[in-house]
């Protein structure tokens, strides 16, 4: 992937924007027919995937552009890109991939900055996974390997998996939900029979 900085604005800019199909999925969203942008349901988000696992994070690194963003540039496109390691633990039913319990996969995902939210002393602003992405504190700097090791080294999450359709070290892109949620039963249930669903890979 490109990483699009500051220092080069104009026509190859656009082009090389255009490249980045995967700014749609970071985002979560989806164009009407009228050119406006909305988010994606969550049955989209989860019956689009092929395949759904319960994983555990064993390895978080931060593909954050501003990490190695050229000295002369004052910003750099994406931000929020991260590449975990995670261990299959249950590769559920109905899922497309070839994989099984005890795999270790590299995937890509992203996470959404947020700001904190106290309620009785805690800070929720991370709970909420309904766009199937975790939340890290937004502190104004590069996004480093250790916030993203405290986020995600060590927790399980329910993956909802789609092969990278571009060249790139990740096999898979991921979207990521709790564990406890009712993520196993809507992928059973409503992505049975969903429209959302991905055909089979050939």
């Amino acid at each position: 992937m490109d990483i699009i900085t500051g220092d080069g604005m104009g026509e190859s800019m656009r082009r090389r924007i255009s490249r980045i199909g995967i700014l749609g999925a970071i985002a979560g969203l989806f164009s009407s027919s009228a050119g406006a942008i909305t988010p994606a349901s969550r049955e989209q988000l989860v019956c689009g995937a092929s395949s759904m696992v319960r994983g555990e994070v064993v390895e978080a690194r931060s593909k954050d552009c501003r990490l190695t963003m050229p000295p002369n540039s004052t910003f750099c496109i994406p931000t929020e890109l991260i590449h975990l390691k995670v261990r299959v633990i249950e590769v559920m039913p109905n899922s497309q991939d070839e994989m099984q319990k005890g795999d270790v996969i590299d995937v890509a995902s992203s996470v959404i900055y947020s700001h904190p939210i106290w309620v009785n002393g805690s800070d929720i602003s991370e709970i909420d996974y309904d766009n199937g992405m975790r939340k890290v504190p937004d502190t104004g700097k590069p996004l480093t390997d250790d916030i993203v090791t405290e986020a995600f080294v060590g927790k399980e999450f329910n993956f909802g998996i789609a092969p990278q359709r571009t060249s790139a070290r990740e096999r898979f892109w991921v979207k990521m939900w709790k564990p406890d949620g009712d993520v196993p039963v809507m992928w059973e249930t409503t992505c049975a029979h969903s429209p959302w669903r991905p055909k089979p890979h050939p």
